[in-house]
Parts: C-alpha cells; structure tokens; sequence
C-alpha cells in the first residue's frame, strides 16, 4: 500500500455532507454510536487483560492524573495538557467498565508501611 493511500485510510471523514439531509444527520448519528460501541468493547479487552491494565495505569501516572500540575514556570501548562490527557483516559475507562478503575487501584496498592 502506498503512502498516500495509507494517509487516506487514516483521515476521519465526515459522516455528513450535507447538514440539512435528515437521512444522513440520522445516519452519522448511528455511525457515530457505532464507533463509540467499537472504540469501548476495545476498551473493556483491554482492562480485561492484566497487562492492559498495567499499562494504563503507568499512562494515568505519567500524565499526573491524580497529583498536582503546580510548577512555577510555564511547565504549569504542560503538565496541565497531560493531566488532561489523563482525565480524558480515565473518563474512557469508567465509561468502558464503571468496575475497572477500582481494580486498577487495587491492583496496584503498595502499603507505605
């Protein structure tokens, strides 16, 4: 496959051309359910695997989901856009499997005895 065509293939395209169309606003409307379906049963095979879940706990630590974004320099705004990142994750998580995010904590408890 050429480049090109690679390119194309990944390109979101509209589900709409023409916004006054009622068939195909109804239509992009059950695309996108369709997709959301998709992208969260991909989610919930993920969590269902212990190296899933591990990884996505490593990606919700490194973008500070859970901690401070405090720095007195513009790297404030940085680490703002990874906690967003990360909040955007965990959003997907809960949505995907309102159990998973539990698991994931335990999991990954270490007493700091």
């Amino acid at each position: 496959m050429g480049e090109n065509q690679q390119d194309e293939n990944h390109k979101s395209k509209a589900f709409v051309k023409n916004a006054s169309d009622k068939e195909q606003v109804k239509e992009a409307g059950r695309k996108e359910r369709d997709r959301k379906k998709i992208e969260m049963a991909d989610l919930r095979e993920i969590l269902a695997l212990p190296v899933g879940r591990r990884f996505l706990w490593r990606m919700l630590a490194k973008c500070k989901t859970f901690g401070s974004v405090w720095h007195p320099s513009a790297l404030i705004h940085f680490n703002a856009g990874q906690q967003d990142v990360g909040h955007a994750l965990l959003a997907e998580i809960n949505e995907a499997d309102p159990a998973a995010f539990l698991k994931l904590m335990q999991e990954n408890y270490k007493p700091t005895d």
